[in-house]
């Protein structure tokens, strides 16, 4: 047979082939065009990396105002969420991090103004990267895990409606403006005595107490 008719059926056949055979989702084959990105039905678009049974969450395409970020999805354990995977998001009002993740990338969740409510769970995580929940302006509190040793660069800047950050003694290293724009009679700050928490919050002249039962009119 002629190679160009060869040529011409092998172009016309493929796609006809990969429309009608479901693709199987096993590690990298999820039969999406970059081969290792997939979409949960939640919205979650996940990436997975090569060579390793991990996954990372890269963005959000769903509806759905409360997002639970799971331990594991499809066989991979979730270990981490993409630089800017949430950015500008108006619409979820609440995140859950899973206690898989180890690392969140710079400004993850900025720009999220709908975000009142997020929980870390018992997690792995090492430092609240630059610009993670910058201009959250819905933002009401937030407690860090003891993983975290260091909160970075205007981790926490324009979350004009927080009342109350736990941070743990263990957070030794803060980035500059991290609590830049935010209220100072409104914000107070939860941290040990003599902690760096404290000094970086009376620093920024925001409330300072080491009990979290405190009460805020």
């Amino acid at each position: 047979m002629n190679k160009k008719i060869i040529r011409i059926a092998v172009c016309f056949i493929l796609p006809v082939l990969a429309f009608v055979i479901k693709p199987v989702h096993c590690k990298g084959e999820d039969g999406s065009i970059a081969g290792n990105i997939f979409t949960s039905e939640e919205g979650i678009v996940y990436k997975y990396i090569d060579g390793t049974d991990e996954c990372q969450v890269v963005s959000y395409t769903g509806n759905n105002r409360n997002i639970v970020i799971p331990d594991e999805y499809n066989g991979y354990t979730v270990t981490s969420v993409a630089a800017g995977a949430f950015h500008g998001n108006w619409i979820i009002n609440s995140v859950v991090i899973g206690s898989n993740i180890k690392s969140i990338g710079n400004g993850a969740f900025s720009y999220c103004s709908s975000l009142k409510n997020v929980e870390f769970k018992n997690s792995k995580i090492k430092a609240v990267p630059e610009n993670c929940f910058e201009a959250c302006s819905s933002l009401k509190k937030a407690k860090l895990p003891g993983s975290v040793k260091k909160a970075g660069y205007r981790a926490f800047a324009f979350c004009t409606s927080m009342y109350q950050i736990i941070i743990p003694g263990q957070v030794k290293n803060f980035g500059k403006e991290i609590f830049y724009g935010c209220s100072k009679s409104r914000l107070t700050v939860v941290a040990e005595r003599g902690s760096e928490a404290e000094k970086t919050a009376l620093e920024y002249g925001l409330l300072v107490t080491d009990s979290s039962q405190t009460v805020l009119s």
